[in-house]
């Protein structure tokens, strides 16, 4: 009995170069997912605060709010509620995905560290501690090229540039 010939097939593979994500896609990412955040989470929770509690929109205007007293604090409370939403959704979708839907939609990923405390120490910046955010950007002008709580965290934001066959071929 003759043994079957054997063939190898090749199968084109994907060309990827990945390397450091350029903070400019990092930007259009964190838009991306403020987006997705302010649809899916923000506006709901916002809605259904002001229709719980009665407040129109008239009402939350900065001077009338600095007036009462009262006012003031629920609205504060549900801003901070909503900045720890933020901060779990991102965390979240770092530590179980490995990227945010807006990283996904760049092609950017988080390599590194992806246990929990160091996606919320990543995102710390980017959600609740906001207003430190200009204070952790001044990372990209060290060495390593990075944000202070990336570097802290032991993480690196990574760019998967995937090269098409066309483009090979041009």
């Amino acid at each position: 009995m003759q043994e079957p010939e054997e063939y190898i097939y090749e199968l084109p593979q994907d060309n990827i170069k990945i390397s450091q994500a350029p903070l400019s896609r990092r930007a259009i990412a964190f838009v991306i997912d403020l987006i997705i955040f302010n649809l899916i989470f923000y506006t709901p929770y916002i809605t259904v605060f002001q229709l719980t509690s009665g407040i129109s929109d008239e009402l939350l205007e900065i001077n009338y709010l600095m007036a009462h007293q009262e006012l003031f604090t629920a609205v504060l409370t549900a801003v901070v509620c909503s900045l720890f939403i933020l901060l779990i959704y991102l965390s979240l979708s770092e530590h179980l995905l490995g990227r945010t839907f807006g990283k996904q939609l760049i092609g950017l990923s988080v390599s590194g560290t992806k246990s929990l405390n160091a996606c919320l120490l990543r995102n710390l910046t980017k959600s609740v501690l906001i207003f430190l955010l200009p204070l952790d950007l001044l990372g990209f002008l060290s060495k390593s090229n990075d944000r202070l709580t990336s570097i802290a965290a032991k993480t690196k934001v990574l760019y998967e540039y995937r090269l098409s066959l066309v483009s090979d071929l041009i």
